[in-house]
């Protein structure tokens, strides 16, 4: 039985130079300034995370380009007779 099972695998890397663009992307950020005086570039301000209780704020939208390398594994269990 074992001589007619085999496992197949190959890994194959495709590499594209100027890879396309993925556009309207949402630009988000996830903190918030805290200014205690309200004065602003006076040096107080702190930064607050969405853990520490901040905010998810969406800026506006981009693009952006996509990776140059995919990478594709595949497997295959291949029976013969």
């Amino acid at each position: 039985m074992v001589s007619h099972v085999s496992l197949k695998v190959s890994l194959q890397w495709l590499y594209e130079h100027e890879p396309a663009l993925e556009s309207d992307l949402d630009v988000i950020a996830f903190i918030d300034v805290i200014n205690p005086n309200g004065i602003p570039g006076s040096g107080d301000e702190r930064l607050r995370t969405p853990s520490s209780g901040g905010s998810k704020r969406v800026l506006g939208s981009a693009d952006a380009r996509k990776d140059k390398l995919d990478t594709i594994f595949r497997t295959a269990l291949v029976i013969s007779f």
